[in-house]
């Protein structure tokens, strides 16, 4: 007989509360404001990872992009270093009785300029192989910008 007193009963609805009204305690919910700041508060608080990530995020970065920078200086240089050589052509040509060109050379101040330019070519293709093979960019950085 009590299960029927029970099941005979209407189902009553919670009671909702307005967001402004005081809780069951008598005092007034926190408002929209109130949580946002403090959920912000307890985020600042908690933050030292995401932090500690930020700034090491940031310096890598940093550091990365110098480092593209000066990749992409590099192959520049080497670029106008290699198109100065192929504009170095043999200044002394050998002709034969007929006036055809058998022989080309360079006098000793043109194969002088090919050696230095072709020297300066390797020391920067070392440098750039050494940058992105080892990451060291040490010799990278102190190739300057001449050609």
């Amino acid at each position: 007989m009590s299960d029927e007193t029970e099941s005979d009963q209407p189902e009553q609805a919670p009671e909702e509360q307005k967001p402004d009204a005081p809780s069951a305690d008598g005092q007034k919910p926190p408002s929209a404001v109130k949580t946002l700041q403090q959920a912000v508060a307890e985020r600042i608080a908690g933050s030292g990872d995401a932090v500690l990530e930020r700034v090491a995020e940031h310096f890598a970065d940093e550091t990365i992009k110098k480092r593209v920078d000066q990749v992409k200086q590099a192959m520049t240089q080497l670029d106008n270093l290699e198109r100065d050589l192929r504009k170095i052509k043999a200044d002394q040509v050998a002709y034969d009785e007929s006036g055809k060109v058998v022989h080309t050379l360079y006098s000793r101040e043109k194969l002088e300029e090919r050696k230095k330019l072709t020297q300066r070519i390797e020391k920067v293709q070392r440098a750039i192989d050494k940058a992105l093979t080892k990451g060291d960019y040490g010799d990278i950085g102190g190739l300057g910008s001449g050609s």
